[in-house]
């Protein structure tokens, strides 16, 4: 009997002292709070962690545009330059003055191991937008913690089941010691399905750290992205020689490619037909200005070439201007259209557009 006592004894002893030490995210939370990182990119909010006193980690499509990210720390705004950026595992490295003060964050080691199960958490700013501040973003929703498990490991990412919103992108995700494990990158959006969070794991970070010691600064022009664009706007054409009457409104739909940041071809439709102009088919070829505003967003001027036909005409073509924000969803714009047989006069058109780009 007493050398069952003594076995059992010694059995939950040894379970006490090899069992893992559960999570304790209010001290994680203090500890690290200050080294997540505030990244404020065109007038949009991402997150990101600091790993190094002069290095910023965060999640590639947060900064994968041709214009300066801005690293924000204990309210303090550096300018960083991107030293590495791979689309393919959506991690990014970014270079800025030494922020002193602060404690970088651990990333975890190659050798390290992380089963499924596994406690996770992150540290974010699942803000919505504040349009025209600097950061763009609402303090109270700031710094949030969001905690989960890790579910299943793959390749390149860990697959979570914590609870992820835009803002959440490029955090810092930490196991129960505290070290970084991954970097936010995406949510699974589908119908039916509740919370499946993407990130990459320590492994590509630890690969975007090795090739960051030999990247030259600044993103590339091929290595910036290709986003889609699609609109709904009104369009009112003006002839300064047309019967039966001089102006004529339509709602259009507009769909567009804007090729590495810059340079934009798009087409817009008629929805609908007007009394006197049946079809409407407008190709287009731009080119984007960006200028910085004082919060970091940008004000795009796009000069752009059109060409036009309606109503079974096939002879416009003109010049016009589009002038948008990267934080508001709409622009604007003017187009001065001639023609061969000069049927319709001067044709001029004043237009808007609500729509996104993605």
């Amino acid at each position: 009997m007493k050398n069952c006592i003594v076995i059992v004894l010694s059995s939950l002893l040894s379970l006490s002292l090899f069992a893992k030490t559960p999570a304790n995210w209010p001290d994680i939370y203090k500890k690290s709070k200050e080294s997540v990182a505030i990244i404020n990119h065109m007038g949009g909010i991402c997150s990101g962690a600091l790993i190094a006193p002069d290095t910023t980690l965060t999640a590639a499509h947060c900064v994968d545009r041709l214009y300066k990210p801005y690293v924000i720390y204990k309210h303090m705004e550096y300018p960083a330059v991107v030293v590495n950026l791979s689309n393919n595992s959506d991690v990014a490295i970014l270079k800025h003055l030494v922020v002193k003060d602060i404690k970088p964050l651990e990333v975890l080691k190659d050798e390290d191991t992380l089963e499924v199960g596994s406690p996770l958490a992150t540290i974010g700013h699942p803000s919505p937008g504040k349009v025209f501040d600097n950061p763009p973003l609402y303090e109270e929703f700031s710094y949030l913690l969001s905690q989960g498990v890790l579910s299943k490991r793959t390749k390149k990412e860990i697959i979570t089941d914590m609870s992820l919103s835009p803002g959440n992108s490029g955090g810092p995700i930490f196991n129960s010691e505290g070290k970084i494990v991954g970097v936010v990158s995406r949510k699974r959006i589908d119908m039916g399905v509740g919370n499946i969070g993407l990130a990459a794991n320590h492994q590509q970070i630890r690969e975007s750290l090795q090739n960051a010691k030999t990247a030259k600064y600044g993103v590339s022009l091929w290595r910036a992205k290709t986003s889609v664009f699609s609109s709904l706007g009104a369009t009112t054409l003006s002839f300064s020689d047309y019967s039966p009457k001089d102006n004529a409104s339509l709602y259009t739909f507009d769909l567009g490619f804007s090729f590495f940041s810059r340079f934009d071809i798009s087409w817009k439709w008629n929805l609908g037909q007007n009394d006197d102009i049946k079809t409407f088919r407008d190709m287009r070829y731009g080119y984007r200005f960006g200028f910085e505003m004082a919060n970091h967003s940008y004000l795009f001027l796009i000069p752009f070439y059109s060409k036009l036909s309606f109503t079974g005409s096939e002879d416009l073509s003109g010049w016009g201007l589009r002038m948008a924000h990267s934080q508001i969803p709409m622009s604007v714009g003017f187009v001065s259209y001639s023609q061969k047989d000069n049927t319709y006069g001067n044709v001029s058109a004043v237009e808007i557009s609500f729509g996104s780009s993605f």
